[in-house]
C-alpha cells in the first residue's frame, strides 16, 4: 500500500473563501476598542445589541480572499486570562540551551481500565493555568456539511466515513468560529491534542480555546501565491490545565458525554460520574459499617447484599473495595463524599503508571511544535524544539481512514428538489492525508504529522541533503497495524475505528529550530507542478489587488481598519468595502434581560441616541 500524500491544491469549494471566528473567542482582544471608545461607540454598541446580539465587530473577506479580524467593543473580565501568560511543556535539566530540554509530554498505552487505546501523558507536575505547548496545537482543518442528510451523491461515502470519524470532529454543525456564510453544517477536525487526548468527565484535567492569532492568511497573497487555500489558515486549540497534575498523570478532555446511554457505544464501557457516586454512597451506606476491630487486626468482610441500584452496571462493582487493606486506604483519604469520589475515579477507574515506564514505553508528542515554513507556499511547518536523534520517531501517526476519497467531493443542489447536484470542490482535508492515485483509500493522521512538508533530493526545497525523515508503517508501539495490513478493503471497511499507524523516523541528527520534511513522492511533485502551471490567480478589480491586504496584517493595524468601518451612525453598522464586511457578537449577561431589549416596538432606529443611552 503506498503511502504518499495528496498534493497541497488549492480547492475551492463553498465557503466561498470566507472565514469564520471564534465561538469562545474575542477575550484576547477585548482592550482593542476600550482605549479609544467615545459616546458615539457607546451608542454604537447598545445598537449592537438591539439590532444584532452582539458587540465584536469581525471583518470577512468575501469573495476575493481569505481574511478575518476580530475586535470586542466591550471588556469582560474572564478567569483564565491567566494562561496566556504561562506555558507547560518542555523542562530544561538547569541550563536553557534547547539542547537540554526534555520532553515531558507523550503517548503511550492508556491508564483507563478497559480501554485498549492510546492516551496522552506527563512525565512532570504541571500546574493549574499552564499551555501545554505556548503556540498552540498546530492547526483546525474545516469540513463542511459533512454531517448533513441531504442527499447528496456521496451520501454513502460520507455516511461510512462518519462511522469511524464521528468522535474526531468537533463543534458538530457548529462551527469553532462564528461563520457567515449560507453553508451550513461548518464543523472542525484537529490534529494534535485533541484528537489523541482521552475523555474523562470527573478527571478532567485540560480545557481548550484559541490563542491568537486564531485565523493567520498572512503566509501566502490570494493574488500571486498558487499556494494559496493549499492549507488551513484555521489555528488550532491552545490546551491548558484546569488543575495541577502529577508525574504519570494521564491527561483527559471531557468530551460530553457524562451519562450512560447519551454516549456513544464505547461509553458504556467507560466509567461515569454516576458510577462513582453510586459506588461511593455504597461504601459510605454499607462498606465502612463492615470493617470491625479482631483483638489488634482490622477484618473486612465484604456484604453479600450491596445497596446498588437496578440500573447500575458491572462497573460500580469493580469500584468497591477488595480487601481490608484498600478499604482503609479508602477512609484515610478524608471523610467527604468529593475525597472518595476522587479517589475511586484516580486510583480505581485506572492504572498507574510511573514516568520511566511512560518514558521507556511512550512516544515523544513534542519534538517539534507549529511555525512558519522556510517553503514558500507552504504555510507553517514543523518545527524542531529538542534534539532528535538519527533513527528516532520524530512523532507516531495514529491514522484515521476515509474508505472512499469520494466522500470529500463537496456538492451543490442545482434545484430547489435536491435531485440535481453539480461537484464544486473538495474537503481540505483531502490535502492532509495520504493516498495513492490507484486506491480510493485514504489514510489521514492524527497528530500534528500534517504540518510536516515537502522536501525530496529530487527538487531539494530543503537543501543539498533533501528531507531529514522519512514514513514507515508503526514499530511495535502500535499493536493492530500488523494485523490490519493483512486485511482486504472490504474487511477494513467493516471497522468502525481506526487500526494503522505510520512512525516518522529522522534519517539524521535533528537540531532544535530546523524544519522537519519528508518526501511526498513524485506523483505529489508532478501534481503540484501542473497545479502551479494552471494557476490563475482570483479575479478582482486591479484596485483591490493592489490595495489587498491579509486578515492578520489587519488584525496588526487595528485602529486604521476600524477607521474605515466605523461610521459614527448608530443606523449604518460599517461603510460600504470592496470584499470586507462587518458582523457583530458579544457573550449574553444580565442586561440583555432589561426591558428595553423585549419592547413590542421592535423598530430601535426611531429611537434616539439619548433615550438608547440611558437605558
Amino acid at each position: 500500500m503506498a503511502t504518499r500524500r495528496s498534493p497541497q491544491k488549492p480547492l475551492l469549494s463553498p465557503q466561498k473563501d470566507i472565514l469564520v471566528a471564534d465561538e469562545e473567542g474575542g477575550e484576547e482582544e477585548e482592550s482593542l476598542i476600550e482605549e479609544t471608545i467615545d459616546d458615539v461607540k457607546k451608542l454604537e454598541k447598545k445598537a449592537y445589541r438591539m439590532n444584532n446580539r452582539s458587540c465584536s465587530i469581525i471583518v470577512i473577506v468575501t469573495l476575493m480572499a481569505l481574511i478575518y479580524m476580530s475586535m470586542t467593543c466591550f471588556l469582560q473580565q474572564d478567569d483564565n486570562n491567566e494562561i496566556l501568560l504561562q506555558t507547560g511543556g518542555l523542562r530544561t535539566t538547569g541550563s536553557k540551551s534547547s539542547e537540554d530540554q526534555q520532553c515531558t509530554i507523550w503517548l503511550a498505552a492508556s491508564s483507563l481500565k478497559g480501554h485498549p487505546g492510546m492516551g496522552v501523558f506527563t512525565t512532570r507536575d504541571i500546574r493549574k493555568a499552564s499551555l501545554v505547548i505556548p503556540k498552540g496545537d498546530g492547526i483546525a482543518i474545516p469540513l463542511y456539511g459533512v454531517h448533513r442528510n441531504t442527499k447528496e451523491p456521496n451520501e454513502k461515502e460520507r455516511s461510512q466515513m462518519m462511522e469511524v470519524w464521528h468522535d474526531y470532529i468537533w463543534s458538530i454543525n457548529k462551527p469553532d468560529h462564528i461563520s457567515y456564510e449560507e453553508f451550513d453544517g461548518l464543523s472542525s477536525y484537529f490534529p494534535g491534542y485533541a484528537s489523541l487526548t482521552n475523555h474523562h468527565c470527573t478527571l478532567q484535567s485540560l480545557k481548550q480555546r484559541y490563542l491568537p492569532p486564531f485565523y493567520d492568511d498572512s503566509l501566502v497573497n490570494r493574488f500571486q501565491d498558487p499556494g494559496a487555500g493549499a492549507f488551513s489558515y484555521d489555528a488550532g486549540r491552545g490546551n491548558y490545565f484546569t488543575r495541577d497534575v502529577e508525574a504519570g498523570d494521564e491527561l483527559f478532555l471531557n468530551y460530553g458525554y457524562c451519562e450512560h446511554g447519551k454516549a456513544p457505544e464505547w461509553g458504556e464501557h467507560a466509567f461515569m460520574p454516576d458510577d462513582f457516586l453510586q459506588a461511593a454512597n455504597v461504601i459510605f451506606q454499607l462498606v465502612w459499617k463492615s470493617l470491625r476491630l479482631e483483638g489488634d487486626k482490622m477484618v473486612y468482610e465484604p456484604p453479600k447484599d450491596l445497596p446498588i441500584s437496578d440500573d447500575a452496571n458491572d462497573l460500580v462493582v469493580q469500584l468497591l473495595p477488595k480487601d481490608a487493606k484498600e478499604l482503609q486506604e479508602m477512609r484515610s483519604v478524608g471523610g467527604s463524599m468529593d475525597d472518595l469520589i476522587w479517589y475511586l475515579a484516580r486510583y480505581k477507574g485506572l492504572k498507574h503508571h510511573e514516568t520511566e515506564w511512560i518514558q521507556r514505553n511512550g512516544i515523544c508528542l513534542e519534538n517539534f511544535a507549529p511555525g512558519k515554513s522556510t517553503i514558500h507556499q507552504a504555510g507553517n511547518g514543523g518545527i524542531a524544539q529538542l534534539h532528535i536523534t538519527k533513527g528516532d520517531i520524530v512523532v507516531p501517526v495514529p491514522l484515521l481512514q476515509v474508505m472512499d476519497k469520494e466522500a470529500l467531493a463537496i456538492y451543490e443542489s442545482t434545484d430547489k428538489g435536491e435531485k440535481e447536484w453539480k461537484e464544486i470542490g473538495k474537503q481540505l482535508l483531502l490535502n492532509y492525508c495520504w493516498g495513492h492515485s490507484e486506491s480510493r483509500l485514504l489514510l489521514c493522521p492524527q497528530t500534528n504529522a500534517v504540518l510536516l512538508n515537502h522536501c525530496s533530493e529530487r527538487t531539494k526545497e530543503c537543501g543539498s541533503e533533501g528531507p531529514n525523515a522519512e514514513i514507515r508503517w508503526a514499530s511495535d508501539w502500535h499493536t493492530s497495524t500488523k494485523s490490519w495490513l493483512e486485511m482486504s478493503l472490504d474487511q477494513m471497511a467493516k471497522e468502525t475505528t481506526g487500526g494503522l499507524a505510520f512512525d516518522i523516523v529522522a534519517l539524521r541528527d535533528i537540531k532544535p529550530s530546523e524544519e522537519i520534511f519528508i518526501d511526498y513522492g513524485t506523483e505529489w511533485e508532478r501534481a503540484w507542478k501542473d497545479h502551479v502551471d494552471s494557476w490563475k490567480p482570483a479575479q478582482s478589480e486591479a484596485h483591490v489587488k493592489d490595495s489587498w491586504i491579509s486578515a492578520k496584517e489587519a488584525n496588526d493595524n487595528r485602529e486604521e481598519t476600524l477607521k474605515k468601518f466605523t461610521t459614527n451612525n448608530l443606523r449604518e453598522v460599517s461603510s460600504n468595502h470592496t470584499y470586507l464586511f462587518t458582523g457583530c457578537h458579544y457573550w449574553v449577561d444580565k442586561q440583555d434581560e432589561h426591558e428595553f431589549y423585549n419592547q413590542k416596538n421592535k423598530n430601535w432606529t426611531n429611537f434616539s441616541d439619548e433615550d438608547i443611552i440611558k437605558t
